[in-house]
C-alpha cells in the first residue's frame, strides 16, 4: 500500500499482513493513511494501490468485506501475532484487547478461507462500493 503513515519512506509502498479500514457510504476511513481520514473509495484506491496488472500475483491485494456488525461479533484477537519470545514487535495499541485468550486473525487474513464475509479483488471491491452507494 501507498500513502500509509507506517512507511519509513513517503512514496514507497508498505506491505501489511493485514489492514482494517471502514467503508461507509462510498468513503474509506483509515487511521493509518496519510490521505484525509475520510477519502472517497475511488481516490483512496487510486492513490493507495499500484495497478494490479503491474504486480506479481503474490502481491495483488485482496479484501475481505463484511459488515461492521459481523466484524465486531466475529473477530477475535489477543495480539499474539504482535509478540515474540523477546516481547512486543511494536508497541501495542492503547485500546483494550478484543479477546483475552483467543484469536481467529489467521482465518480473517487467509483469503482462501471463506468463513467470514466475501473476499474481493480491488476491481470487485470498487464495483461493490459503487453498487452499495446507489442503494
Amino acid at each position: 500500500m501507498l500513502c500509509q503513515s507506517g512507511s519509513d519512506q513517503p512514496g514507497y509502498p508498505i506491505f501489511w499482513d493485514y489492514h482494517v479500514v471502514l467503508l461507509k457510504n462510498g468513503y474509506i476511513h483509515d487511521f493509518n493513511s496519510t490521505l484525509p481520514f475520510s477519502t472517497s473509495i475511488s481516490e483512496y484506491f487510486e492513490k493507495s494501490f499500484i495497478d494490479e496488472s503491474l504486480l506479481p500475483p503474490s502481491q495483488i491485494p485482496m479484501f475481505r468485506v463484511l459488515s461492521a456488525e459481523d466484524y465486531v461479533a466475529l473477530f477475535m484477537s489477543d495480539r499474539r501475532h504482535m509478540k515474540t519470545a523477546d516481547g512486543w514487535n511494536a508497541p501495542p495499541p492503547e485500546w483494550p484487547l478484543i479477546s483475552q485468550a483467543s484469536s481467529n486473525l489467521g482465518q480473517f487474513t487467509d483469503m482462501k478461507d471463506p468463513a467470514f464475509g466475501q473476499v474481493l479483488s480491488a476491481t470487485e471491491l470498487l464495483d461493490y462500493a459503487v453498487r452499495r452507494t446507489r442503494l
